[in-house]
C-alpha cells in the first residue's frame, strides 16, 4: 500500500463540511490560468531554442483555446448576459469580442440565448 494511505474506508463528507458546489465560472478562470501558463511554456520552448517543444505547447495551445472559446461563445457569454442585466451587452463585449466562428455576435444573439435558458 502507498504511504498515507489506508484501507478506512473514505466518508462521503466530513462531519460539518458543506457538499461541494458546482463552480463553472471557477473553471473558465482556471482555464484562463492554464492557457497564460502555456504561453510562458511557450516562451521557455523558444528561448532554449527548442523548436520541437515550441510546436508541440502551440498545438496544444491552440486545441485549448478553440474549445475555451467555443465555451465562452456558446455558454457562458449569454449566461452572464441573462444574470447580469445585460452588462455583457451594456459594455459593448459583443462588438469587441469575435467568437470562435469569426463572426462578431450581436447582443440580441446573446440575449435570446440567455432568456431561452431561463
Amino acid at each position: 500500500m502507498l504511504a498515507g494511505m489506508s484501507d478506512a474506508k473514505p466518508s462521503s463528507q466530513s462531519a460539518g463540511a458543506e457538499p461541494p458546489r458546482p463552480m463553472p465560472f471557477a473553471i473558465m478562470r482556471n482555464a484562463h490560468e492554464a492557457l497564460r501558463a502555456s504561453i510562458r511554456l511557450q516562451a521557455q520552448k523558444l528561448d532554449a531554442g527548442d523548436a520541437a517543444g515550441f510546436a508541440e505547447e502551440w498545438r496544444a495551445f491552440q486545441r485549448a483555446l478553440a474549445v475555451h472559446m467555443a465555451m465562452e461563445d456558446e455558454f457562458m457569454f449569454g449566461l452572464l448576459d441573462g444574470v447580469g442585466a445585460g452588462a455583457i451587452s451594456a459594455a459593448k463585449l459583443p462588438e469587441e469580442y469575435v467568437p470562435s466562428t469569426g463572426t462578431p455576435r450581436s447582443s440580441s444573439t446573446w440575449s435570446r440565448r440567455a432568456a431561452t435558458r431561463r
